[in-house]
């Protein structure tokens, strides 16, 4: 028997256990014999809803007589008379105690009483939510609910609006070894401690699967929105038991939230109130698994379970999961290696990926998701400039060649050849470029990223300081915590404004401007990303700072030679000349980023004037961009 005709002969079954359940009342309410009725509906019992509503919630022969009498009551219309009848009172026509107890006891007082205590919010038939009491008194209506009423018709229960469904497709063996180790006879539920993108959804899934049911994960959001959550989660603590479906509450997703504009300003919070965590925990109990980054945002007593997120070469495998065999292992590594995603973004890149897709379509993917997290926090540069491009000394060029080919070959060095256990602290490349303002800093860091397929990220780190103690550690933290999620080339301009040299504490200030300096090179050795920083007072960074760095390299200020390549590539060959003398601009004592501005501003002028470029209007551009260093011009023109 395939899937689906079993599923087909289980229905079948329950309406005909529907079915019995209604011959039996109204066998029972006309007074009639009911035996033979209420063998039928016990042969038709085993083996379905029934049956698994009393073995998981430990149900006695009267409260499965209760179920039955509200389930025939609630399906069919002529039982509402019946009761009335048997009542002889027409505004009875519902299912009370006073009832039961006539019809199946005769009003035996030491039934009723019992009946009663089946009826007492702590019983079973109302702690989970099968049955409803309209009062307390043994007239009072007694209804069956309607996921209890839809379970016993055998029909599909829809989950809540704010769950859904954890997708376990892609998981790593090492997830259900720790998913083994919580202890299934513990009555608390279980809590999953580990930072983001650690997996610690898919351990729960794994948490689940041992139990031959799924994990639903709430959305604080919708779930906070609920007007009666208590009663929901009371419902789904039924479902959850009967089906062995474990719910899933993240305690701290505003983590994951993008941070303002400016870094020292406060998010926008999503974080799941206390009350909501205590309350599921509460209610679900051994159901309940709470996903946390510290233990302190945990409700109590709660099993506690610890998710490393997966390494390097664990997220190689789960790509290899995630995609078709015939993908290059090789550029699965790599992009392993880049990009520090967690299982279900892995799974959902996976997924959107067309299967005829061009051969970098992975990598851009990925590194469009990347910069969801650092957006907000820096400013992004799209790298358009070469190799080519660069007018630099052959050894500075040779340099960040290096530079690139450290993070393009770090697998084979880093995993292949074992060098990764000579870096425990950090495998990221740092490094640090310095020279005067203009001597293309940035237009290297560009060319670096651009090289490797990356993304660039421009933070300014004099921004990032704050007057008040602590916070420029906070904002620090922030943007190294993005930038390394994000897997994109992070450019910190102006380093010198955080790596001072450290000097003797004679007050506070020393203090605290001391601390700010040793966490960030903390942060830099433990950085795994690549980071290149940028600087124009080299003299003035501390030692500890340079020695950190995998790369130290000086952009020199541009001789004659070089400056005349630089005018040669400033003018676009769209931007009309006219008679243009390389060797005079080359003797303009200007750095690259000045030849660049005069070359705009020259421009400007000429279509101002409807005419070409000029060596005279050159010099007029000139001019202003002496005048803006405090600089006196003469053309030699």
């Amino acid at each position: 028997m395939n899937e689906t005709q079993r599923i087909d002969a289980f229905e079948a079954t329950q309406a005909e256990f529907v079915l019995a359940c209604i011959d039996w009342a109204r066998a029972v309410l006309t007074g009639a014999d009911a035996s033979e009725a209420r063998k039928r509906r016990d042969g038709l019992r085993a083996g379905g809803v029934l049956a698994r509503l009393g073995a998981a919630f430990a149900l006695s022969p009267a409260e499965e007589d209760v179920l039955c009498l509200t389930l025939a009551h609630r399906v069919d219309g002529t039982i509402s008379t019946l009761a009335a009848e048997a009542m002889g009172d027409p505004r009875h026509g519902y299912i009370s105690a006073h009832l039961i107890t006539r019809c199946l006891a005769g009003d035996n007082p030491g039934f009723a009483t019992a009946l009663m205590q089946h009826l007492h919010p702590d019983a079973p038939l109302r702690h989970w939510a099968l049955v409803t009491l309209r009062d307390t008194h043994a007239l009072a209506a007694i209804e069956l609910t309607e996921g209890a009423a839809l379970r016993l018709m055998g029909v599909p229960i829809p989950w809540p609006s704010f769950c859904s469904v954890i997708d376990a497709s892609v998981t790593l063996p090492r997830f259900a070894e720790l998913a083994a180790q919580a202890d299934p006879y513990l009555p608390g539920g279980i809590a999953l401690i580990g930072p983001a993108r650690s997996g610690r959804r898919l351990v729960a899934a794994e948490i689940a699967r041992a139990r031959q049911g799924y994990a639903l994960a709430i959305d604080p959001l919708q779930a906070a929105e609920d007007g009666d959550l208590r009663a929901r989660f009371r419902g789904l603590a039924r479902d959850l038991r009967l089906d062995g479906t474990v719910v899933v509450l993240d305690t701290a997703p505003d983590a994951d939230m993008p941070h303002p504009e400016d870094p020292s300003e406060p998010r926008p919070s999503r974080r799941t109130p206390p009350q909501l965590a205590r309350l599921a925990a509460e209610v679900l109990g051994d159901a309940f698994i709470a996903l946390a980054r510290e233990p302190g945002t945990l409700p109590p007593g709660l099993q506690r379970l610890r998710v490393v997120p997966p390494s390097q070469a664990e997220r190689a495998a789960l790509w290899a999961m995630a995609l078709p065999p015939d993908h290059p292992r090789a550029r699965l590594r790599a992009v392993a290696a880049q990009f520090p995603l967690g299982p279900s973004e892995i799974a959902e890149i996976a997924r959107a990926l067309p299967v005829d897709a061009p051969p970098d379509a992975l990598w851009q993917q990925c590194r469009d998701r990347g910069g969801r997290g650092i957006d907000a926090l820096a400013d992004r540069i799209v790298p358009r400039q070469g190799w080519d491009d660069l007018v630099l000394p052959p050894h500075v060029l040779a340099d960040l060649r290096a530079l690139a080919d450290q993070v393009r070959h770090r697998v084979r060095v880093l995993e292949d050849w074992g060098f990764a256990d000579r870096l425990p602290s950090g495998q990221g490349v740092t490094a640090l470029l310095a020279g005067p303002s203009g001597v293309g800093k940035t237009m290297a860091a560009e060319v670096i990223a651009g090289d490797l397929g990356l993304d660039l990220y421009k933070v300014d780190l004099s921004r990032l300081i704050s007057k008040y103690i602590g916070e420029t550690e906070k904002n620090l933290r922030r943007v190294f915590d993005a930038a390394e999620q994000t897997g994109a080339c992070l450019f910190l301009d102006e380093a010198d404004a955080c790596l001072g040299k450290r000097s003797e504490v004679k007050d506070s200030h020393d203090r605290h401007a001391n601390i700010e300096v040793s966490y960030l090179l903390q942060r830099m050795e433990s950085y795994s990303g690549l980071c290149v920083m940028a600087t124009n007072l080299k003299n003035n960074l501390d030692g500890a700072f340079l020695r950190r760095l995998r790369f130290v390299i000086d952009l020199p200020f541009p001789d004659q030679g070089m400056r005349r390549r630089i005018w040669q590539g400033a003018f676009p060959p769209g931007t009309p000349t006219e008679a243009l003398d390389w060797r005079a601009l080359s003797r303009l004592d200007v750095s690259g980023g000045s030849i660049m501005v005069i070359a705009v501003n020259a421009a400007f002028l000429a279509a101002a004037e409807d005419g070409p470029v000029t060596m005279a209007r050159i010099a007029r551009a000139a001019q202003g961009e002496y005048r803006k260093h405090d600089r006196s011009f003469r053309p030699e023109w």
